[in-house]
């Protein structure tokens, strides 16, 4: 092969850089062969140089010459994701240090869920080693799937959990969480359990009542008195309750997936008698939540005598339930708690109204005391207000019955001062009606949200007729006053056009029609409202046929979005003489807070 010329035109350039020793090699006249070997070795010298300049270069920077201690402070704030492990791939010493930073590993620990089963499971080795090298810290841990595997792993770690959260969805993983609970967990606060059980085969419509399995229910020892003596907080599975309670808990929420199908073999039932006989342990409570814990009323054990059963709860300050009516009713009767207790009842049936949820004696004990009260007829709440505090909030159906005997207890037991009406699209006027008659003369604040039709009936109501003297006008004491007028025949437009002007004649013909009734008000009483608030709702008039619209809920309750005309358009000139005529008649503010327009959404089916 020949050899290189000395001259060659590009070797010069390429020589340059190099050291003079280097130079004069490539330039001695060495064969193809010769000096791609030699190349490849020099590369190879020039690599090790390379790195040992970057290692000198990295060791002289300021966060290389920091303490270890320092660095290891820096380390607690550092875990973010499970992308922060590479911080121990930076250098040997700084994985050093991380591997001796356990408030690091503890972040590790409660920063994420481990996962020790199923698609996403990690490795029982990582779930063992952030466990190990987070030290004798306090740790709080969430997992997916309880194993024996992670049983295993956790047991040396036992005495320093505080907080345990597993989602499950076999009542096996449930046991093998009851013997790691056996052990004794001795700072452990809060325990809670996501149950979401697994479907049985025989859940399958044509294999229901074919399945050998049994009805599901659960029988596992109490554990031990001693084993969790700092427990404070649970929320589990309502059929593991019976094995977890004990006195030092102050809150329990308790819940069971409902499930119509009959081959639900992973979710065992409980039956109030076990409940009842498990609650009578805790009567420290302060805070009891019971969602869908019993089974159907038609699969109850024979019950005792109501007062054989009973559970008293003397410092429970809030009480929620969530189930059927029936099954609400017969828990009721079986608590009892103070009457300034918050109590939050939600029936999840399709049946029944407020009469069947509640007994009348807890009703009246509720009302006692009572200054606002809330109604939705459209979304089926009925909130009471005491002194600024909830009293109890109800989400049910309430016929006309219902009104009848809050017309009844309230005027009796409390004195209330602010009513707050939706009906939105129903016809309820003569309902509102009957409550604003019994509520009388303390009632100051009136806030509706109905009908223009409802409305207007109530403004007939409110308007004093010329036979009556001011002993006899309905809520003589009235002070603020909000009106919502819902209406499906107005025009519809885009929120940044301008007003029409059919719209604005029919909120100037709303201008007017208050006007009439504050202005006879005001002769008859001698005394003027405080403050005047009234709005329109544009409703869309529903599709023909069986065609309908929905829209955006939050919490049950429809998102409404407020449009307010610009203050130079047209419609503020032409409204402003009826706002201006409202004011006279107003010992305050008088404001109309614009047009809501309901959120439509895609087809929820």
């Amino acid at each position: 092969m020949a050899s290189i010329a000395k001259d060659h035109p590009s070797f010069p350039e390429l020589a340059s850089i190099l050291p003079d020793a280097d130079r004069t090699m490539i330039l001695s006249g060495l064969s193809d062969t010769e000096m791609r070997s030699w190349t490849m070795a020099k590369i190879e010298e020039y690599r090790h140089c390379l790195r040992a300049l970057v290692a000198i270069h990295n060791l002289v920077a300021p966060v290389h010459r920091l303490p270890d201690e320092l660095l290891s402070h820096i380390f607690t704030y550092a875990w973010h994701e499970r992308q922060s492990l590479r911080l121990g791939h930076i250098c040997r010493r700084w994985r050093r240090v991380l591997l001796d930073t356990p408030k690091f590993w503890v972040d590790a620990v409660q920063g994420e869920c481990l996962h020790a089963a199923g698609e996403f499971r990690d490795p029982p080795g990582y779930i063992a080693a952030v466990l190990e090298r987070s030290g004798r810290l306090p740790i709080r841990l969430s997992v997916f799937h309880y194993t024996e595997t992670l049983s295993l792993s956790m047991k040396p770690h036992l005495w320093r959990i505080t907080v345990l959260l597993v989602h499950a969805e076999t009542t096996d993983e449930i046991e093998e969480l009851h013997r790691t609970l056996s052990e004794g967990l001795p700072v452990l606060t809060m325990l809670l359990v996501r149950y979401n059980p697994e479907r049985c085969l025989c859940d399958h419509r044509d294999a229901v009542g074919h399945c050998e399995r049994s009805t599901p229910r659960m029988y596992l020892d109490p554990l031990p008195a001693h084993s969790l003596p700092r427990l404070r907080h649970v929320e589990l599975p309502a059929f593991f309750f019976s094995q977890v309670a004990r006195p030092s808990l102050r809150q329990v929420r308790l819940d069971r997936v409902d499930s119509v199908l009959e081959g639900d073999h992973e979710n065992p039932r409980v039956y109030i008698k076990d409940l009842m006989s498990a609650l009578a342990g805790c009567q420290e409570l302060v805070a009891l939540e019971l969602i869908n814990t019993l089974p159907p009323r038609n699969d109850h054990f024979n019950l005792e005598p109501r007062q054989s059963r009973s559970v008293s709860f003397p410092v429970l300050r809030r009480l929620q339930v969530e189930d059927r009516a029936d099954q609400i009713m017969e828990l009721m009767q079986c608590i009892v708690f103070p009457p300034t207790a918050y109590i939050h009842i939600r029936n999840t049936g399709i049946r029944g109204c407020l009469r069947e949820c509640l007994p009348l004696e807890l009703l009246e004990a509720a009302v006692s005391g009572v200054d606002q009260v809330s109604v939705s007829m459209y979304s089926a709440v009925l909130r009471l207000n005491a002194d600024g505090k909830r009293r109890l909030d109800i989400n049910t159906m309430m016929e006309s019955e219902d009104l009848r005997l809050m017309a009844d207890l309230l005027p009796s037991k409390a004195a209330v001062t602010a009513l707050a009406w939706a009906s939105r699209y129903l016809r309820c006027g003569e309902k509102l009606l009957l409550l604003l008659r019994a509520l009388g003369p303390p009632l100051k604040s009136l806030s509706l949200s109905m009908s223009h039709v409802d409305i207007e009936e109530a403004l007939n109501a409110l308007r004093p007729s010329d036979d009556l003297h001011a002993d006899g006008v309905l809520c003589p004491h009235l002070e603020r006053l909000t009106l919502g007028f819902w209406s499906s025949d107005s025009p519809e437009w885009e929120d940044t056009a301008e007003v029409p002007e059919e719209v604005a004649r029919i909120v100037a013909a709303r201008c007017a029609r208050i006007h009439s009734v504050l202005g006879l008000r005001a002769s008859r009483l001698g005394t003027q409202l405080t403050h005047l608030e009234f709005y329109e709702c544009l409703q869309p008039a529903e599709g023909r046929g069986f065609q309908r619209h929905f829209y955006e809920e939050k919490d049950g309750v429809e998102t409404l979005r407020v449009v307010m005309p610009g203050k130079s358009s047209t419609f503020w000139t032409s409204m402003n003489p009826s706002l201006q005529a409202l004011e006279e008649l107003v010992d305050g503010s008088v404001i109309f807070s614009g047009f809501r327009k309901q959120i439509p959404i895609a087809h929820p089916w």
